[in-house]
């Protein structure tokens, strides 16, 4: 899952330890590491250590492993001259076949990561083309020191997810917004407006969220800041009025390509596998897929509800018998609620 979380102070150079409190709220998004960096616009270097009240920007990285589960994968990930940080919660899929276009151009890597893959292309091509070439689920935070600019941007459809709040004296961010409000920042003030679409619809349809005064980075939305100035923009949108000519007979197979591929790029992880199955068609074909077509070794977790009108765990069994997988069922019931 992991956790980015950062303080950008437009003022004055006195981050203080509020960087430490974001980072422990969100240990539970990673608890195989963390990490920190502070620097000032204007720096020469980025430091991996230091005292706050030195510097104008801190920010931090609690780390679930999946990439490269070495040390060599720990994030904030710096360049090799130590201008430039990264920060990448999520997973790009098609980050080998980027590394390989890398190497070919003679970069040498240090570390198996996506993260180094994105940070090295970003160096090579820039923002712009690094965005348009990524394929995945992610938010990616870059400090570059060589223009004093900070970009950070969210992923096509806004899977992994990014809240901010910005008063233009200091700009806080982080993957949730109880690590911005235990900064002391803001009040706790409830957006109402928020709160009755969310409460009509489940979702909200903008960058508003519950509270009054942060904000969340919208799907294919980016933001860039230099020294003071902040820009945000969209670097993708769905085109609606795209028209594909296929033949009915050709449906199947082209949705099978594709959902094989899909599959097969989601299945690259240098941990343990596992799908969530419930018995359902989504997951039982997810399932399927994976095992027969890609041949892939994976366990499957389930639950389980006691009430046997709301169970679905003999749909379960079925598709464990027709895979021969291993299925961990855990049993839920009232009394846990």
């Amino acid at each position: 899952m992991c956790g980015i979380s950062g303080i950008i102070n437009f003022k004055s150079k006195n981050i203080n330890h509020q960087i430490y409190n974001m980072n422990r709220t969100m240990n539970h998004r990673g608890p195989d590491d963390n990490g920190y960096n502070f620097f000032n616009f204007g720096d020469e270097k980025i430091n991996t250590n230091g005292n706050p009240n030195r510097f104008q920007i801190a920010i931090s990285f609690n780390r679930l492993s999946i990439q490269d589960l070495s040390i060599k994968g720990h994030q904030p990930f710096k360049s090799n001259d130590e201008k430039v940080s990264i920060m990448l919660n999520g997973e790009i899929y098609n980050f080998k076949e980027l590394r390989n276009n890398l190497i070919n151009m003679g970069y040498a890597f240090k570390s198996n990561s996506d993260t180094e893959v994105v940070l090295n292309y970003y160096i090579q091509f820039g923002f712009e083309k690094l965005l348009s070439s990524l394929e995945g689920m992610f938010v990616i935070f870059i400090a570059d020191l060589r223009s004093n600019t900070i970009f950070i941007a969210r992923d096509k459809l806004g899977i992994k997810p990014l809240y901010y709040y910005n008063d233009h004296n200091q700009f806080v961010f982080a993957s949730e917004a109880k690590a911005i409000l235990v900064t002391g920042a803001i009040k706790k003030k409830i957006n109402i407006d928020s709160f009755i679409e969310f409460s009509s619809f489940g979702n909200l349809s903008n960058s508003n969220t519950l509270f009054e005064d942060i904000k969340i980075l919208e799907p294919a939305q980016y933001i860039k800041i230099n020294n003071d100035n902040i820009i945000t923009n969209f670097y993708w949108n769905f085109d609606k009025n795209k028209k594909s000519q296929i033949k009915k007979k050709d449906i199947e197979n082209i949705s099978k390509e594709i959902l094989t591929a899909s599959i097969s790029s989601h299945l690259i992880s240098d941990a343990p596998l596992a799908t969530q199955l419930s018995g359902g068609i989504d997951s039982s074909l997810l399932t399927a897929i994976s095992v027969k077509n890609l041949k892939k070794k994976l366990d499957t977790v389930s639950i389980s509800i006691e009430n046997n009108k709301l169970s679905e765990i003999k749909y379960i069994e079925i598709v464990k018998k027709i895979l021969s997988i291993k299925n961990y069922t855990y049993n839920f019931n009232e009394k846990i609620f």
